[in-house]
């Protein structure tokens, strides 16, 4: 059991080695990952590798998605991470940059329909979502970085506003008419902010999501879990992809004490 999803292993009898992860989702944009994900593969294997995906138009008796995957061995960044000396953290981290680098070079091309002569298909590739955001009414999809920053602005002032933390009274008594009146004089946000890039993100990159090799535990064998991806500011979306690779995680899954020689890595 995973926190938003049930994953099964499935054997298939008349071809018993080959192995299939099959997921139920009640949440994410499920039709739009297997494509997506085919395209991450035809394209960029080399750098960005992913799992073999199936679509499935079946849902389970309670109404979720359904998932399948070819199983691949490996074992859990989480749990092989930690564990890994300084210089071997440091190869999984430049792999991850190698990674990023290409998803990123590619990202104006989302939406269109693009051929891939080499592996013989054609994929319409799915416009990014703001899925993580919209639990929160923070809505999307946004067209600029200034639009983005407003309605993240305005999403964090209802947070503040229904806070009922007694450490934040204070805070609140002192600071919250003057940020609202800021807010309601317009924001005046520069339009130089444009000059950031809006990037691809996975929505909870961390180790928990990376297989490892048995073999070679510096090699990414698979990056997990892509039901959930969307378009943010490279300023936003960054911080969010390293902060668990340097930080130890508590048992409770909130961010404990940093890894030794953080600031190298």
């Amino acid at each position: 059991n995973g926190s938003l999803n049930q994953s099964y292993k499935i054997r298939i009898e008349d071809h018993f080695d080959e192995k299939y992860v099959v997921q139920t989702r009640s949440h994410g944009y499920i039709e739009s990952t297997a494509p997506f994900m085919k395209f991450l593969r035809a394209e960029y294997s080399d750098v960005f590798p992913v799992l073999e995906t199936y679509t499935s138009t079946r849902r389970s008796k309670q109404g979720q998605c359904i998932q399948i995957y070819k199983m691949v061995p490996g074992i859990l960044g989480s749990i092989h991470y930690p564990k890994l000396p300084f210089k071997e953290k440091v190869r999984i981290l430049k792999a991850l940059g190698r990674a990023y680098g290409a998803i990123w070079d590619m990202e104006p091309r989302l939406g269109d329909s693009v051929q891939f002569p080499k592996n013989n298909f054609t994929a319409d590739l799915p416009r990014y979502s703001n899925y993580p955001y919209s639990n929160f009414g923070m809505g999307g999809n946004f067209s600029s970085v200034v639009e983005y920053l407003r309605e993240w602005i305005q999403m964090n002032l209802r947070s503040l506003e229904a806070s009922n933390l007694s450490t934040l009274k204070e805070y609140k008594t002192a600071y919250l008419p003057r940020i609202k009146d800021f807010i309601e004089r317009g924001m005046k946000i520069s339009h130089t902010i444009e000059a950031v890039p809006q990037v691809i993100m996975h929505s909870n990159l961390g180790p928990q999501n990376i297989l490892l090799s048995k073999d070679t535990p510096t090699r990414i064998v698979a990056i997990l879990d892509w039901e959930i991806y969307y378009r943010h500011p490279f300023m936003v979306s960054v911080p969010k992809i390293i902060e668990s690779f340097f930080r130890i995680s508590k048992s409770n899954g909130t961010q404990g004490p940093c890894y030794e020689r953080t600031v190298e890595l």
